[in-house]
């Protein structure tokens, strides 16, 4: 896995404020979104986008489709990765935040790393300047704020930019620490695992491969597969990675495949599966598992995002547990055995195939819906246990 140092700064403002930075560079546009905003310190408030030019001077744009109402040809930013825009030091593409205040953001490229080796792929390691408050009115508003906070400010003007800007305001002031501990927080259940869990590094690589050009569109994902294993790894019937395989190649059922580069590429992606594979039913054959699903290791700028990504994580169990359709029908048809599902069937939409659903689920009823998935995983669990006893 490569890892890249790059820098960010943002343009226009009279102090400096920028930030040094490791990231994979597999990390797909979205998630560098909420890492960006997290080592600036803004509050996710405002849309966003990436603009990136060629060679010959013209632009490509990044962001989210069904936000945007221009005719640029606006790309899905979940679709490419950091290393689709730069890929030798010295590139550079910009991040633009908030369409009204108009935050411009240089993101260089410094090195190319290897992560092996390297614990830390995701650090802050430098960086000055505090982040402009939000809806200040972007650089000209910024720099109203730090003319009334000088010395020879108004004092009228003054009270009023400290009640933007907040008491105790500091635009120098920057500690690397307070991304690198809400990473760490993030990422903290990593290390309470046992040597047979798969280590992050395992899973950003093999986050990388699943989204590489070579498979289908209509793949698994790094989170589904994790569900998808998690459900295979105490189903009551045991399979063989040829009957699982195609469903992590196409969920459709369709029968897509990979279109390899060449057999040491499809032996390397094959080897990773497996060896995550292998993690996973380590952990959860155990008398008492320490597993937790892999969701649940990545920080998130907001609650939404991180109830996106639990909704990603069912979707792969779902298709894990119904693999066989005499368990499926089984569970599903027992009153234990749907209890115990809920979660998974409300998180990843199939909750309308079994009941008649009117309105959407609220937010916060699936936000309570992800906090049990944990302990729904162990009634499952159970449930199979005894069912095959």
């Amino acid at each position: 896995m490569l890892v890249y140092e790059v820098r960010v700064t943002l343009l226009g403002v009279e102090l400096p404020v920028w930030r040094r930075l490791r990231v994979p560079g597999g990390y797909r546009l979205d998630m560098l979104h909420g890492v960006l905003q997290l080592v600036m310190g803004w509050q996710n408030s405002h849309l966003h986008e990436f603009v990136v030019e060629d060679g010959g001077g013209d632009r490509k744009f990044f962001g989210i489709p069904e936000y945007d109402d221009t005719d640029r040809g606006l790309l899905d930013e979940q679709e490419y990765s950091l290393g689709d825009l730069v890929r030798e030091p010295g590139e550079r593409f910009l991040y633009i935040y908030d369409f009204g205040d108009d935050w411009v953001h240089e993101v260089v490229l410094e090195s190319v790393l290897d992560s092996e080796g390297e614990e830390r792929f995701l650090w802050c390691m430098d960086g000055e300047g505090a982040c402009p408050p939000e809806d200040c009115g972007g650089v000209p508003g910024y720099t109203w704020l730090l003319a009334c906070l000088g010395d020879a400010g108004d004092p009228e003007e003054r009270a009023v930019a400290l009640e933007i800007v907040g008491e105790g305001f500091d635009p120098l002031e920057f500690d690397c620490s307070v991304f690198n501990e809400r990473v760490e927080a993030g990422l903290r259940h990593v290390q309470d695992y046992d040597e047979e869990r798969p280590d992050m590094a395992l899973v950003l690589e093999l986050k990388e491969a699943l989204e590489s050009g070579v498979m289908p569109v209509t793949g698994m994902s790094v989170l589904e597969f994790d569900g998808f294993i998690c459900a295979l790894s105490i189903h009551p019937v045991a399979f063989e990675p040829g009957t699982w395989l195609p469903l992590v190649w196409d969920t459709t059922g369709e029968g897509a495949m990979p279109v390899w580069t060449s057999k040491e590429e499809a032996q390397r992606v094959m080897g990773l599966l497996l060896r995550y594979a292998d993690g996973i039913n380590s952990q959860l054959g155990e008398e008492f598992p320490v597993y937790m699903p892999l969701f649940e290791d990545f920080m998130y700028a907001t609650a939404e995002e991180m109830l996106m990504a639990a909704e990603k994580w069912t979707v792969g169990f779902m298709a894990g547990a119904m693999i066989d359709g005499e368990v499926w029908n089984r569970t599903r048809n027992d009153e234990d055995g749907l209890e115990a599902l809920m979660p998974f069937l409300a998180l990843s939409g199939m909750l309308e195939d079994l009941a008649d659903v009117g309105e959407e689920m609220p937010m916060d009823l699936k936000l309570e819906m992800a906090e049990m998935l944990e302990e729904s995983l162990w009634e499952m669990r159970a449930f199979w246990g005894e069912s095959c006893e």
